[in-house]
């Protein structure tokens, strides 16, 4: 009997870690749509800039790199922000930046208090975000004009279907899926555009603000989505358990059943032998 009721206490922790998991999960879920409806928004704001940067801007003939390594907040997220701490570490030996800046308190707690490193937290909502864009552009303005600067963003682009994020290191605008669908009226011809030396700061701030604002929200769609796969796969498992769980009472409060019936079958045949 002590046995069933081990049994049956282990199988009420298992249902009550799974509610707490379906609530994760779906909390998750509705992050990741809404992050992933923020990061669409972005990138068509930033294919627009980037028809004026592709027309107005030069490559920079002194650039000066900075480094902009985007990680989590909130855990669950698997390896994420040890990858990120060692895709900045390479992107840091690769070219020595001259600003360095890191997003997230987990990610700033795999970087063990590197010096020289600005640290941020991670936007919790749209406005958080926002206010972290402006923060990160007026930082980067303040290091060197928009035109020179060398901007590398290392981030959790994608989550695969295993649930692992995707690192990757944007040194320009990712190509992204519409670039091709820009309508032929926006982008005046090479031959009759004569750019104004004075448009070339303004466009070159427009298209740093859209490009940071662009992969703070895909980093937090990538970190909601490592989130509904860490979750859904705890749910999972919990189903499993509890299902082994479940068929381990009914056995073995079957075969306690059955021994009671044949102790008191047993009882009977002696108090009978005894008459």
């Amino acid at each position: 009997m002590s046995s069933i009721r081990a049994l049956e206490a282990r199988l009420g922790a298992w249902r009550s870690f799974r509610d707490v998991a379906h609530a994760a999960r779906t909390l998750a879920a509705a992050q990741s749509i809404r992050w992933a409806a923020h990061a669409e928004h972005a990138a068509r704001h930033l294919l627009w800039t980037a028809g004026f940067a592709h027309e107005l801007l030069r490559p920079p003939a002194a650039p000066v790199p900075a480094i902009i390594a985007i990680g989590s907040e909130l855990g669950l997220c698997g390896r994420l922000n040890r990858m990120v701490a060692e895709a900045l570490a390479a992107a840091e030996r690769a070219r020595a930046p001259a600003l360095r800046v890191a997003v997230g308190q987990r990610l700033i707690s795999e970087l063990h208090g590197q010096p020289g490193i600005i640290e941020l937290a991670a936007p919790s909502s749209v406005a958080a975000l926002q206010a972290i864009s402006s923060r990160l552009v007026r930082l980067l303005t303040d290091l060197a004009d928009p035109t020179q600067l060398h901007l590398t963003v290392i981030l959790a682009a994608r989550t695969m279907s295993s649930g692992t994020p995707e690192i990757e290191a944007w040194e320009r605008a990712p190509t992204l899926p519409g670039a091709a669908a820009v309508p032929a009226h926006f982008v005046a011809p090479r031959a009759e555009l004569t750019p104004h030396p004075q448009l070339r700061a303004p466009t070159a701030a427009l298209h740093l603000h859209a490009r940071v604002y662009h992969a703070l929200c895909v980093a937090q769609a990538s970190e909601a989505a490592a989130r509904l796969q860490t979750m859904s796969r705890a749910v999972d498992q919990s189903d499993r358990r509890i299902a082994e769980q479940e068929l381990l009472v009914r056995k073995l409060s079957q075969e306690s059943t059955t021994q009671e019936m044949l102790e008191v079958r047993g009882g009977r045949r002696s108090v009978t032998r005894t008459r």
